[in-house]
């Protein structure tokens, strides 16, 4: 018998106990961002990496829009090369459309692009594979944080 392989992996900030309250985020300070990827390795790692923020991660783009639309983003991570019924230029021309798109983190490693051949309002390009610090730079630099 095989098991259902999962689509997404979703992580919800969970506040601290008491004690540890004053060292965290507040909810209203962490950063709303929606990962749309593929590869569940990656989505678990790039969780590790932004712990401290409210990421939801999906592997099919009409999910991750309907998400996108129900609430506030802040920052949207978008793999190119999704496989199923939507590519990463399908959700890029959706999220376009929204009244307010979120700046926008292209991820890819084998579409030869520029982000300056893109109409986005923001957007930047992360060729895979990266590392780990140059994710964390194009996130603070996309949401105007400090690193």
């Amino acid at each position: 018998m095989s098991l259902p392989i999962p689509v997404s992996i979703v992580q919800r900030h969970v506040p601290p106990p008491p004690e540890e309250a004053e060292e965290s985020p507040e909810p209203a300070d962490l950063r709303r961002i929606v990962m749309v990827e593929d590869d569940l390795t990656l989505q678990q790692v790039v969780n590790e990496l932004l712990i401290d923020d409210d990421l939801t991660c999906f592997s099919e783009g009409p999910q991750a829009l309907e998400h996108c639309r129900g609430g506030e983003t802040d920052l949207v991570l978008l793999d190119l090369t999704l496989q199923g019924g939507w590519d990463g230029w399908r959700v890029l021309e959706e999220l376009a459309e929204l009244e307010e798109p979120p700046p926008v983190i292209l991820t890819t490693g084998s579409i030869e692009v520029t982000a300056d051949e893109l109409e986005y309002p923001q957007i930047e390009l992360l060729r895979k594979p990266f590392r780990l610090d140059e994710l964390e730079g194009a996130v603070n630099r996309a949401l105007g944080t400090p690193a």
